[in-house]
């Protein structure tokens, strides 16, 4: 299989539950939506086979490996197999989501979603409020739609949402937080 991908590269994860774990991000290249304050390139994607995904990864000898985008559902019969091989190795997999598409969260150890609009979370909820849940939200925030958001998580009995920022320069995420 042949996937689209932006970047492979080893960091230290700086939002959600794993905040601080060093990872492997693989940016998957591609998106549904539109957003205006998003903070990946569109362009600029190399085509990569599972198998060079999963030596590329390995490479960076981490057991924690994010698979994130753009949007890495768009390419889900790809992504179902690159899981696959990813946890047959050992890894511990993450798939960061808009939610927008629908994803078997047993296919991963961790799924953040990370919704834009209300009506993508709502096909979460259920999933999220299971005692052993292994799906998390992640909410892009600023002035204006925080307290809808908190509320939102009130109302659903979202534990542990996680919040960041809006911004795509360090001016305006330090105006949001």
């Amino acid at each position: 299989m042949v996937y689209n991908v932006f970047e492979i590269f080893k960091s230290i994860q700086g939002e959600g539950v794993d905040t601080g774990k060093v990872v492997t991000f693989v940016r998957l290249a591609g998106c549904n939506l539109a957003c205006h304050f998003c903070d990946t390139q569109l362009v600029g994607y190399k085509l990569m086979t599972e198998g060079e995904i999963v030596e590329q990864v390995g490479a960076f000898a981490c057991k924690n490996v994010v698979i994130t985008g753009g949007e890495p559902t768009i390419q889900m019969e790809e992504l179902t197999s690159l899981c696959m091989l990813l946890a047959a190795s050992g890894l511990f997999v993450t798939i960061e989501t808009n939610g927008s598409n629908e994803i078997d969260p047993l296919l991963v150890d961790l799924v953040i979603v990370s919704p834009k609009c209300f009506e993508d979370a709502e096909k979460w909820i259920e999933q999220a409020q299971l005692k052993k849940s292994n799906v998390r939200f992640k909410w892009v925030c600023n002035s204006e739609n925080i307290n809808s958001i908190m509320q939102w998580c009130l109302d659903n009995r979202i534990a542990e949402p996680f919040f960041m920022p809006m911004g795509t320069t360090i001016e305006e995420t330090m105006m949001n937080a």
